[in-house]
């Protein structure tokens, strides 16, 4: 799916959830400092009543698993800060390696 967008051109689309374009009622265009471009579109949409069980419902937050559920089953922790750190320490390695090369040869 792509949509077109004046002063943007053909954008594509990952859809997640199927919908109607009567519902759209507005378009978000989100540009990330990567240059990634992210397009929302907020819907409004009638909320379905979900059926009485009179369960008790609990979770626990953690650092090593991000989620508890009272039955026991865990989500695992993204580590999303960890894995945009790698992404930085590379680039940035790099760098700091090529300006001391720099600052060694004038010492010469």
């Amino acid at each position: 799916m792509a949509i077109m967008l004046s002063y943007l051109g053909v954008l594509k689309v990952l859809v997640r959830e199927n919908f109607s374009l009567d519902e759209i009622k507005r378009i978000i265009v989100k540009l990330e400092q990567s240059e990634r471009m992210y397009v929302s579109f907020p819907v409004e949409r009638e909320n379905s009543e979900l059926p009485e069980t009179n369960k008790v419902v609990a979770t626990d937050l953690g650092i090593e698993k991000l989620l508890t559920t009272l039955d026991g089953e865990y989500v695992s922790n993204p580590r999303l800060y960890e894995r945009a750190l790698e992404r930085v320490k590379a680039p940035h390695y790099s760098l700091g390696m090529s300006s001391s090369k720099i600052t060694d040869s004038r010492r010469r």
